[in-house]
């Protein structure tokens, strides 16, 4: 039979029309490439690695050096340091008064320091409480020093001058003579205030800690009737009857060392060599600041 003339070249088309399309796909994609360099596809991303110095651990020191620094990997957000606050502590106020005072102003106040700093020092205190202490311009004057409402007066004075504190201190230059009594060098109630000739530096810190609680280690008849007055006992512990006799006795007792060999602050003044509060003593004290901090 005859074919049409268009009947041959669609039956080629049919037979390889398949190949010619595709082969001119190729041609096509491959002139376009060459034209605009453009890639078939996107290219794969290979990470680069940023080096930065940043501190491997932190430390605080009050030199503030610099941490040592090592390499690692950059990050999108760093975590931000939060300081732990600190606890303030409660303040603590040890105000001095002048009484019957007749040196010079600078001198009292170098007095009030020194005494002051051995209380603080000795005690213990600062582990509880910030420590403040006042010495007063004006001072009690025209009071007689054998009186036994000396350490109340103190306590009146500071409260008119509008001295409020935790502690009231009485020094005095002058001598000290409750019911006639010339030897005594510094004396209290047991309350908030005391009364102390300037001149021994142990003589204030002992008579404090009797504001404590803590009983005298001098005096056995003295230790043993505090023991009966005062609320709970004696916190501090007479010397053993082999060391100290426990009767009255015209020898005085020298109390319980402290760890260190040095004399008890409880104990009497003018011995030679240092004071500190024995273990018993200054336990004691540490359990008081412990419960008035947290009652502040």
């Amino acid at each position: 039979m005859n074919k049409s003339w268009w009947e041959s070249p669609v039956c080629w088309l049919c037979d390889y029309g398949t190949f010619v399309i595709v082969a001119l796909l190729v041609l096509a994609v491959g002139a376009y490439r060459w034209l605009y360099a453009i890639p078939l596809s996107s290219p794969v991303a290979t990470p680069t690695v940023v080096f930065v110095n940043t501190p491997t651990s932190v430390s605080v020191t009050s030199t503030h050096k610099l941490p040592t620094l090592t390499p690692t990997l950059v990050l999108t957000s760093t975590p931000a340091f939060t300081a732990t606050p600190s606890i303030e502590k409660p303040e603590f106020v040890l105000v001095f008064v002048p009484v019957n005072w007749k040196l010079s102003l600078s001198e009292f106040e170098q007095a009030a320091e020194a005494h002051a700093e051995i209380f603080i020092r000795e005690s213990g205190v600062e582990n509880y409480f910030s420590v403040r202490f006042v010495a007063m311009k004006t001072g009690l004057e025209g009071v007689s020093l054998g009186s036994d409402t000396l350490v109340y007066d103190i306590v009146e004075f500071a409260a008119q001058e509008e001295q409020p504190a935790d502690r009231y201190i009485g020094l005095t230059d002058g001598d000290l003579n409750p019911d006639g009594e010339n030897d005594v060098v510094g004396w209290t109630s047991g309350g908030l205030a005391m009364v102390a000739e300037y001149q021994d530096e142990y003589v204030v810190v002992h008579e404090l800690g009797h504001t404590f609680g803590l009983c005298d280690e001098y005096s056995y008849p003295d230790w043993e009737r505090q023991n009966e007055n005062y609320s709970g006992g004696c916190p501090n512990p007479y010397p053993d009857a082999d060391i100290c006799p426990h009767k009255e006795t015209k020898k005085l007792c020298e109390g319980n060392p402290a760890a260190d060999g040095s004399n008890s602050i409880m104990g009497p003044a003018g011995m030679p060599g240092a004071y500190s509060f024995n273990q018993s003593c200054y336990s004691h004290l540490q359990e008081v600041f412990k419960t008035e901090s947290k009652q502040q």
